[in-house]
């Protein structure tokens, strides 16, 4: 699937650069800032790297217990773990430095909106589903990016492109066919988690008249913190166990191609897709419009 999603995306880039050729380059000198929408999507490989379990029984503290190194390599070793996240986002950026006459341009954009995070837990050996967390598409999710270009030549460019998005919240549907529920007892399973991603992009660009085509490098991260809690109740007394599990997942790999293309429909609107291939795959793309 990472292969065809490449293969469509240098497709389009080819067609639209031959489409535009003519066109003529579009100055914008004259916006410092844009406003738009974006969409994107990432599926992730992760690693446990830490993990705690507390439990509470009848009022009992039972005390915390923190897995050592060999036993946290043992559930890697055994389980795999992959968290998928979806967000839409609203997204304000302006123009620090845009000097055309030197080649250098720098910008920075805020960027807000919503999101879905997925988180699954698998058997290697069984290939089964263990655990999966489902946030909903309704999370709050708020970053920033940045981008400094500099044109070589009229046509070729270079970039470093920095961003970091942070997503939060409970989750509405959870899965947990590890721990059966004790007996006559009621469950109730709370979830809570925490995702940060970070990546930056070194991309060699092409213009052909309003098409920018780009290309290049980049490394990434996903940090995410889990706090799942399972609460067993036996009638009226309320809550008599508390089981809490707090984990740190981290990504497996950290490299990636990137891939993209941008095209200046008209003067105050662009239209942008980009593609991130390695071990994991993210696509995004949306709209500028340039004031």
């Amino acid at each position: 699937m990472k292969k065809h999603v490449l293969l469509l995306m240098l497709i389009f880039c080819f067609f639209s650069a031959l489409a535009q050729e003519s066109a003529g380059e579009q100055t914008m000198k004259n916006r410092r800032f844009f406003v738009g929408v974006s969409y994107s999507f990432m599926s992730a490989d992760m690693r446990l790297t830490d993990m705690s379990l507390h439990s509470v029984w009848y009022g009992n503290d039972m005390g915390t217990y923190d897995l050592s190194g060999e036993e946290i390599d043992e559930l890697n070793q055994q389980f795999e773990r992959n968290s998928r996240i979806n967000a839409l986002l609203a997204e304000f950026g302006w123009w620090i430095v845009k000097k055309p006459e030197t080649g250098w341009q720098v910008n920075g954009k805020i960027l807000a909106g919503i999101a879905q995070n997925q988180s699954t837990i698998d058997n290697k050996s069984t290939g089964e589903e263990q655990i999966s967390f489902n946030s909903g598409f309704s999370r709050p999710c708020l970053g920033l990016g940045a981008g400094v270009g500099y044109r070589l030549t009229n046509r070729w460019g270079l970039s470093l492109n920095p961003y970091i998005v942070g997503t939060m919240g409970t989750s509405s549907e959870i899965v947990d066919n590890t721990n059966p529920d004790p007996l006559h007892f009621q469950a109730v399973l709370e979830h809570k988690f925490r995702t940060l991603v970070g990546r930056i992009d070194l991309q060699a660009s092409f213009r052909a008249g309003p098409v920018n085509i780009f290309a290049g490098p980049g490394i990434y991260r996903i940090w995410s913190w889990h706090d799942y809690t399972r609460n067993y109740s036996e009638g009226d007394p309320g809550e008599v166990i508390t089981e809490e599990m707090t984990t740190r997942i981290v990504i497996t790999s950290w490299l990636v191609a990137t891939a993209g293309v941008s095209w200046e429909i008209i003067p105050p609107l662009t239209i942008f897709a980009r593609t991130g291939l390695g071990a994991d795959i993210s696509v995004d793309g949306g709209i500028h419009f340039n004031f």
